[in-house]
């Protein structure tokens, strides 16, 4: 599953950076790709209620309860792992500035 992961991740990244495609395509590959994840994270953190029973027990371990460790894992999910979207995204749009505009920066 892993490798499944790693290798469909490659896949798209290299055709999102460095593709034939339009940068306005590569924005919208990325918004598309992050849209999902961001929301599941969102929809995580703002939970009233914890929504998966199977994980009630493991977060005591850590003194955590399960409403806290879910809300802890929707903000990771949601914040931290949405920042490799946003710096591609600067990237696409910086390296198209630089296209029309002749820059070598």
């Amino acid at each position: 599953m892993q490798l499944t992961l790693l290798c469909s991740a490659f896949w798209f990244w290299r055709a999102v950076l460095a593709g034939g495609i339009t940068p306005v395509e590569r924005i919208l590959f990325i918004m598309a790709s992050f849209a999902p994840m961001g929301m599941l994270g969102a929809i995580l953190t703002f939970a009233p209620a914890a929504l998966y029973a199977v994980h009630g027990m493991a977060p005591f371990e850590w003194g955590l309860t399960p409403l806290w460790d879910q809300q802890l894992g929707g903000l990771i999910m949601w914040v931290p792992a949405g920042i490799p979207y946003a710096i591609a995204a600067v990237l696409v749009v910086r390296r198209s500035w630089n296209h029309l505009t002749g820059a070598t920066t």
